[in-house]
């Protein structure tokens, strides 16, 4: 025996062989909608056929199976219209929800296919004609209703880019461009306020392609590296975005016109280079008035400071930059002691002496020193050796008598590096000068000085020093100039040289020698930006205690004269960029992982606050079982607020078999729902947004496994009628284009995974409330809450944070996140954390 089942108009869609038997039956077969006939033949020993059909009509397009796919099939379904009014029963029964057996299904005089059901303009007849979705107003989501896009504009409305050039027809209307003819090259334009000071920031891009055109954003950072601490600050710092192409912009900064009263103010305008993370001054901009502009070749980080101010902060020099800390080969140091006659009362116990040799008891064996003894005249003592022994015994030399000539101290100590039997090479060199007398002084000595490569110390002592010539000397050589009223306070300077000579030691291993460190926490070294960095502990190599050592989160550069810090990380907080996820570890509250490792250090993930608000609710535990059934009294209060009543609360959250949380909080989808059978499409969003007025939203994660499976996880939150605030997470699978209409359905997945579900209000950092959180003990693949008494929110405001653990689906893992990071916009709404197979949802309106 044999079937086959064929369309009104004969195509075969299923065929088969039928087991003999006295009762028989056959099963897993594909039919069309509406009419089929369906043929057994049964063929006798002899090869004689007896064959029968029947009618089968189909009312349900699950069972069409992968007949759904087939386009020669759309024909006979069209032709099917058992009322005559135009439309086919698909289209009536499956999608607008009309009698497919009346012309008139509602009596209202008007027919069937001249209504309009999404009411967008166009009639079901014609939306029909035009393949458009007459159950949704906007069928290629474009913003454009269908009738306008039909009879105003005259695009296309299964196309949001009708011309096909980049731009959607929407944003073409919005910004005066024709949707229908094809441009080259658009003109955009973005502009905000920053603050009283900066009163706008214009921006405007040339000969951009459409999608550069619609995409363009001006948005403000603020972080360790952009704060208002930079020298010169005026206002945040701004990123510029666009996702297509351009050949010129122009940005330009409107400043309030009082700031130019101040006699050192000079406005300039920077950009970040994201690789040396320096400010880089931006060429050719132009001051005409309280306005600032500039031509940009390229996008980056912006932002405009004082420059007077700004530059006043650059000039610090390091003493040595430790390109690489396994080539240092040490320290070269002269010690230029006085041992003029004035000595004999402004040091009578020897204290220089005594300060001098404690100074090369620390040298170690890479080091060496050599001591010059001047007065009148220079002698050297002991040329460059690491023996203390011999350079003590040097010092000791030293005596009180005649005069002060410092050039003549400095030609010696110079000569030591210059002469031809110097070896040296590849050392720090240093000289330390220590004088109580102003003496005789060429300058030509700083210069040499500086061209070999020499830091100069200088030491003051007493009241009768030249204070300007020794300060001039030190900071003209990157040295520093430090003075003593008395002998005794010689012993902490000569410590504080030794700490900024001692380029080479990590007293805690850090990979971040303890010069730097002091150096930074002092706020001579700074971030390239120009920001300090206070705080760090020479003596603790994690001063944060993030697990990340300070080395691992700071890097000392150098990019021509200027020497400063590069930040990964910021080593003096556990979370640098303040966003509530820390920087070296998973965050974990009653033992359970409650957020991940952050995986960009220095941008925020999610709204400010918001990963602080889910702690709090983790640290007051949140649900984990569902209850009994809605649960209401019976009296008058129960049906105030009609369609939002307490009953009709109970009714609606019945018929969906949801039910309350063990915290009585919100109501919640079983495992086994209605969606499971019946999956989902965009035409069941449509009934909420019309019965909500459009107060809801969704994304969709789309992405496939690489087997040519497609999946896709689509979000939702919003207000949902009876059921009040509300979000939802699913997952779902093979997507199949419904019959004669714009609209793709999809089935849900055959398995279920660990998921967790939590819904805020966010109205600013200080203000965040908890709608509901939700952690099933249950594996779901659907997953949903709904707080019946916190309705009509501004779904603007709502911030949904969710997990899918995908412990059990590592490949599916994968092909998700190898999808997802290639997105510019869904990317940012997920945290992919690796090593436990767990996507982070943090999902709100960007």
């Amino acid at each position: 025996m044999d079937y086959e089942i064929t369309s009104i108009s004969g195509i075969v869609i299923s065929s088969g062989r039928i087991d003999v038997a006295e009762e028989w039956s056959f099963s897993d077969f594909d039919l069309n909608y509406g009419t089929n006939n369906v043929t057994v033949t049964a063929t006798d020993s002899s090869g004689g056929k007896t064959s029968a059909s029947i009618k089968l009509y189909n009312t349900n397009q699950d069972n069409m199976g992968d007949a759904i796919d087939r386009e020669e099939l759309v024909n006979d379904i069209l032709s099917q219209d058992s009322d005559g009014d135009g439309l086919c029963n698909f289209i009536e029964a499956e999608v607008i929800y009309t009698d497919a057996f009346k012309v008139d299904s509602d009596e209202d005089g008007i027919a069937d296919g001249n209504e309009d059901c999404d009411q967008d303009g166009v009639s079901n007849l014609i939306e029909m004609d035009t393949k458009t979705n007459p159950a949704i107003k906007d069928s290629d989501e474009d913003g454009l209703m269908d009738g306008e896009e039909i009879d105003t504009y005259k695009t296309d409305p299964l196309s949001q880019d009708t011309d096909g050039d980049k731009a959607s027809d929407k944003w073409e209307i919005d910004n005066e461009y024709d949707p229908c003819v094809y441009n080259n090259s658009f003109v955009s334009h973005s502009e905000i306020k920053l603050n009283e000071k900066i009163t706008e920031v214009s921006l405007k891009i040339n000969g951009c392609d459409g999608n550069a055109a619609e995409t363009l954003s001006i948005s403000t950072i603020e972080n360790a590296m952009f704060n208002n601490e930079i020298p010169g600050y005026i206002g945040d710092c701004c990123e510029f975005t666009t996702q297509g192409s351009f050949e010129s912009a122009e940005v330009s900064y409107t400043l309030e016109e009082t700031l130019f009263d101040e006699e050192d103010f000079v406005p300039a305008l920077y950009y970040f280079n994201e690789e040396t993370q320096l400010l880089e001054e931006v060429a050719n901009q132009q001051i005409n008035g309280e306005i600032v502009s500039a031509t940009l070749s390229h996008f980056s980080k912006y932002i405009l400071i004082n420059k007077t101010v700004y530059d006043k902060s650059r000039v610090y020099t390091l003493l040595y930059n430790e390109d690489d800390a396994s080539n240092y080969k040490g320290m070269d140091i002269v010690f230029a002691i006085d041992s003029s006659g004035s000595m004999t009362s402004n040091d009578r116990s020897g204290v220089r002496k005594t300060v001098t040799k404690n100074f090369i008891n620390v040298l170690t064996e890479n080091d060496r020193a050599a001591v010059v003894d001047f007065d009148s005249y220079a002698s050297v003592y002991s040329d460059f050796t690491s023996d203390s022994e011999t350079l003590n015994t040097a010092v000791n030399k030293i005596d009180s008598s005649g005069g002060t000539s410092l050039s003549d101290a400095m030609s010696s100590a110079i000569g030591l590096f210059t002469s031809s039997d110097y070896d040296g090479d590849g050392k720090a060199r240093y000289i330390v000068l220590l004088t109580d007398g102003q003496g005789t002084y060429s300058t030509a000595y700083t210069t040499k000085a500086k061209d070999n490569g020499i830091v100069v110390y200088t030491v003051g002592l007493g009241s009768n020093v030249s204070t300007s010539v020794l300060t001039t000397l030190a900071e003209g050589t990157g040295g520093e100039y430090y003075h003593a009223n008395n002998a005794d306070k010689l012993k902490g300077i000569f410590d504080t040289i030794a700490d900024k000579t001692d380029l080479y030691k990590d007293s805690d291993s850090d990979k971040l020698k303890d010069y730097y460190e002091k150096e930074i926490n002092s706020g001579n070294l700074r971030l390239g930006t120009g920001v300090k960095l206070t705080g760090l502990n020479y003596l603790n190599a994690d001063t944060d205690s993030d697990t990340l050592k300070d080395g691992e989160e700071l890097e000392v550069s150098k990019s021509g004269h200027l020497v400063y810090v590069k930040m990964k990380s910021n080593p003096t907080t556990g979370d640098t960029d303040g966003d509530g996820l820390l920087d070296g570890t998973a965050r974990i509250i009653n033992g359970k992982r409650v957020a991940p490792k952050d995986p960009d250090l220095l941008h925020a993930n999610g709204p400010k606050g918001i990963w602080q608000a889910q702690f709090e609710q983790e640290s007051k535990g949140i649900s984990s079982e569902l209850g009994d059934w809605y649960e209401f009294n019976l009296d008058l209060s129960s049906f105030e607020g009609g369609i939002r009543s307490k009953i009709a609360a109970a009714l609606g959250s019945r018929a969906l078999n949801f039910k309350v949380d063990d915290k009585n909080i919100a109501v919640h989808s079983q495992v086994d729902t209605w969606q499971e059978i019946w999956g989902y499409n965009d035409f069941y969003d449509l009934v909420f947004r019309t019965g909500t007025n459009g107060n809801i939203r969704k994304d969709k994660f789309q992405f496939s496994n690489g087997d040519g499976e497609n999946y896709i996880i689509w979000i939702w939150c919003g207000d949902y009628l009876n059921l009040g605030s509300g979000a939802e997470m699913g997952i779902y699978t093979n997507p199949r284009k419904a019959p004669l209409i714009n609209l793709e359905h999809w089935e849900a997945v055959d398995f279920q995974l660990p998921m967790t579900l939590n819904l805020y209000n966010y109205n600013g950092n200080d203000d965040i409330e908890n709608v509901f959180s939700w952690a099933p003990e249950d594996t779901q693949w659907w997953i949903t809450g709904f707080k019946p008494d916190f309705n009509q929110p501004k779904v603007e405001k709502m911030v949904t944070l969710g997990t899918i653990d995908f412990t059990d689906q590592e490949k599916l893992y994968s092909d998700l996140k190898s999808e997802i990071i290639t997105d510019d916009y869904l990317k940012k709404f997920m945290i992919f954390d690796d090593e436990n197979h767990m996507v982070w949802i943090i999902w709100w309106e960007l």
